[in-house]
């Protein structure tokens, strides 16, 4: 199995966080249509953390005030759980870095950095959401330290192209210390 099935196959845990209703959290706000498209799959996972981050992401983008309204009114004992979840995928998203060199050697580049950073990004909207509701400190402090592990691998993403559908491009210009180059000439990169 390669770096791309893995983190496409990880097991989920369904835990009861109903699905988050997109149009409602959207309210007037448009995403792209592959942003959205990306949103409402997370939404209507049966996995509860990638309800969350449709949440998070939602609200990274263009609702934080819906997104801070259904943070609010999901239990903390929810969230917690959600909490301790993302700390295990951060663990996870550590190791697939550390694997990165030989998945490039066996898999398309572009589709596997999309993958790891698509994954992170997922944890940074949940730790959003987290937030919001007064918790995630601890996933916020291990996603300084995972950047921070990421970080050293950043020269295998110095010629990685965002694809034009991604959601990371609409979330880039909202996440000024992100780590890694997107495909955009005019911002300086020092890996070194």
């Amino acid at each position: 199995m390669d770096l791309i099935d893995a983190l496409r196959s990880r097991p989920k845990t369904v835990l009861h966080i109903s699905r988050p209703d997109v149009d409602e959290l959207l309210g007037s706000c448009e995403l792209p249509v592959s942003v959205r498209d990306k949103v409402e799959g997370f939404a209507s996972s049966p996995c509860y953390t990638d309800r969350v981050a449709a949440v998070g992401l939602i609200g990274r983008l263009c609702a934080p005030e819906t997104a801070a309204d259904w943070s609010k009114n999901t239990p903390s004992s929810m969230l917690e759980k959600v909490e301790i979840v993302s700390l295990g995928d951060v663990d996870y998203l550590a190791d697939q870095f550390e694997h990165l060199p030989r998945a490039l050697a066996r898999a398309d580049e572009d589709l596997v950095l999309n993958a790891l950073l698509e994954d992170r990004d997922k944890l940074e909207s949940i730790s959003f959401v987290l937030q919001l509701a007064g918790l995630g400190n601890v996933l916020v402090e291990s996603l300084k330290a995972l950047d921070m592990f990421a970080a050293k691998y950043g020269n295998y993403f110095k010629s990685f192209t965002l694809g034009k559908d991604s959601w990371l491009k609409a979330v880039f210009p909202k996440e000024p210390e992100i780590w890694w180059p997107p495909d955009y000439p005019d911002i300086p990169f020092d890996f070194d």
